[in-house]
């Protein structure tokens, strides 16, 4: 059974990440893009993936799993509110920009019961 992926940003790293998971991982799906200027969700469109046209809407489906690929000072909003809608989140790096948001997104996870991590895309790099 294939999972589904949403992705929250279609940035630099959200495009890649969508690109790289539809090439290359065939359990997962990238079933869903949500990005807040118009111009990245008509790209990912085009790219070929479905759109949410608001984070509500996004929070509402029916992903998996949600991949946080925003700005920096938007993590720690969106991976919240994706863990109390019941996904399970991996955050792209810093996850936060300090340990007062980390704690905040540690309580969303224990309170969800759901899995919160970090990509951190280099750590086998030698």
């Amino acid at each position: 059974m294939k999972r589904k992926l949403g992705i929250i940003g279609y940035g630099t790293m959200g495009s890649w990440h969508a690109e790289n998971v539809r090439d290359r991982i065939k359990d997962l799906d990238v079933s869903l893009i949500y990005d807040i200027n118009p111009e990245k969700l008509e790209k990912a469109e085009k790219d070929g993936f479905n759109t949410a046209k608001s984070a509500e809407e996004f929070l509402k489906s029916d992903v998996d799993l949600v991949l946080v690929a925003t700005p920096n000072n938007f993590h720690k909003d969106y991976c919240v509110r994706a863990l109390d809608s019941g996904k399970n989140v991996v955050c792209e790096k810093p996850v936060c920009l300090d340990m007062k948001e980390l704690d905040e997104i540690f309580a969303a996870a224990k309170r969800s019961g759901k899995l919160f991590t970090v990509h951190f895309n280099r750590r086998w790099d030698v």
